[in-house]
């Protein structure tokens, strides 16, 4: 399967990218780079096309982003998403803290200081 990130359309608020796969839409995305690390503020896959590889290649495509910049990747995912934290976790991002009202989300980072490949720890 192929799938890529397609060009940012503007919102209100922010450029928002959208994902897609095999030539058709599968999701959506809004990355803010800050000073020292990538934070994706949202990440959609449509649920027809979840569980396919294409969370998995979007993450690594932006460990490794982060990686050659010598940034951390920071997100954030609701504690009720435990299919996301999954999958984060298996991507070698690990729990920060939780936070928000009733600490809903969970804070997540993969600290990629050192400019080089990525590593995936086996277990």
């Amino acid at each position: 399967m192929a799938s890529s990130v397609g060009a940012a359309r503007t919102t209100r608020l922010r450029p928002v990218f959208f994902i897609t796969a095999d030539g058709t839409d599968a999701g959506m995305l809004h990355i803010e780079h800050r000073p020292t690390d990538i934070y994706p503020a949202r990440i959609e896959i449509h649920p027809d096309r979840q569980g396919r590889g294409i969370g998995s290649q979007l993450i690594r495509s932006l460990l490794h982003q982060a990686r050659q910049q010598g940034w951390e990747l920071n997100l954030d995912v609701l504690v009720v998403n435990q299919r996301a934290q999954a999958l984060y976790q298996r991507l070698d991002l690990h729990e920060v803290t939780q936070h928000g009202e009733n600490n809903i989300k969970v804070r997540m980072s993969a600290k990629t200081l050192q400019p080089g490949p990525i590593h995936r720890s086996w277990q």
